[in-house]
């Protein structure tokens, strides 16, 4: 299809068309971007386009006008996620789509900022799989860069409840229990009645209280039947005297 036929047919602008490689079974759309002075039946297409259909140079092509309707959303993935942290990525992929007429679903597209060329696949297309991008409006969305990895955050959970179990297991163990130590009157006398609260006692300081209990109970048996068998005090019981003139 050369200039001449596309005016004498008035083939509708913008040029589009619908390029498919035989042989492989794979096909997408592109436009025109200018008419040289070669044979006829000679296309030239960019790197990027004949990886994507599988060409090599003098490969043969079918080609055939395609009228695209108009896009209305798009839906990009980088290969990398240098693309997403580069200054202003909106601005820089709105700058290279306008050298696009065209995008197809499932195509890898290479889009170019100083020195570095990002590879971008076309993820989804609206309402076509194949759409024209010549001046229209369309939302663009991103998704997750090819080399973006989540991290695993139900393992970090898990180990962290593991450590507040064990850190809070050690804690029990040493924390200070108050007055469960033996009792004692002011004159350092043992007391039978010794009161330990049971709140917040383990095993061990249980049976320790109770051995001490009853080792207070048998000293104050001992020391009351050593206090029994003394004489008791008995005021007044001696002889009586008279006072005489």
């Amino acid at each position: 299809m050369d200039l001449e036929f596309i005016i004498e047919n008035q083939v509708p602008l913008p040029l589009q068309f619908e390029i498919h490689n035989l042989s492989e079974g794979k096909f997408s759309h592109c436009g025109v971007l200018e008419f040289s002075g070669h044979e006829d039946g000679v296309v030239f297409l960019p790197d990027w386009m004949m990886e994507n259909l599988q060409l090599k140079a003098c490969d043969f092509v079918y080609m055939k006008n395609k009228k695209l309707e108009q896009g209305s959303y798009i839906k990009i993935q980088p290969h990398t996620s240098d693309f997403i942290s580069i200054p202003n990525p909106k601005a820089v992929l709105e700058e290279n789509l306008r050298k696009f007429c065209c995008l197809t679903k499932g195509d890898t597209i290479i889009i170019s900022h100083g020195s570095k060329r990002f590879y971008i696949d076309i993820v989804e297309t609206k309402p076509d799989d194949a759409i024209s991008i010549v001046d229209i409006d369309c939302n663009v969305d991103f998704a997750p860069a090819l080399d973006y990895e989540e991290h695993a955050i139900p393992v970090s959970i898990n180990f962290g409840l593991k450590k507040k179990e064990e850190k809070e297991e050690q804690t029990q163990k040493s924390e200070f229990k108050p007055f469960t130590g033996l009792a004692r009157k002011l004159n350092a006398e043992p007391c039978c009645s010794t009161y330990v609260p049971k709140i917040g006692r383990n095993r061990e300081v249980d049976e320790a209280n109770s051995k001490r209990s009853s080792i207070c109970k048998s000293e104050v048996t001992s020391q009351n039947k050593e206090t029994d068998d003394k004489p008791k005090f008995q005021a007044f019981s001696g002889r009586s005297y008279t006072l005489e003139r």
